[in-house]
């Protein structure tokens, strides 16, 4: 899932902020829940690389928290570009 969800958030900003090429400073660009967007930028940064981590204490526990960032990351989409999100939504045929 980290992987998935880091992919989806780099495919989602090349398309919203495509002058930038560092994924935080990205991210940054949109206004949202600082504390949120910590949370799941730290998801994909250091559960995303096979197995091998951006910090030298890796704690696995954080892993726990999947679902909680994949809602942050649909929530991060949504603020960025409800139009965006709301045609993801239409396209799986899920409707809230």
């Amino acid at each position: 899932m980290p992987n998935i969800a880091r992919r989806l958030l780099e495919a989602f900003l090349a398309y919203r902020c495509p002058a930038g090429r560092n994924l935080h400073k990205k991210m940054e660009v949109v206004q949202f829940d600082v504390a949120r967007k910590a949370r799941l930028y730290r998801f994909v940064n250091v559960h995303s690389h096979d197995g091998q981590t951006a910090l030298e204490v890796h704690d696995p526990s954080i892993l726990r928290e999947t679902k909680t960032v994949m809602s942050d990351l649909l929530a991060f989409i949504e603020t960025a570009d409800k139009s965006h999100y709301d045609q993801m939504i239409t396209a799986i045929g899920n409707s809230e």
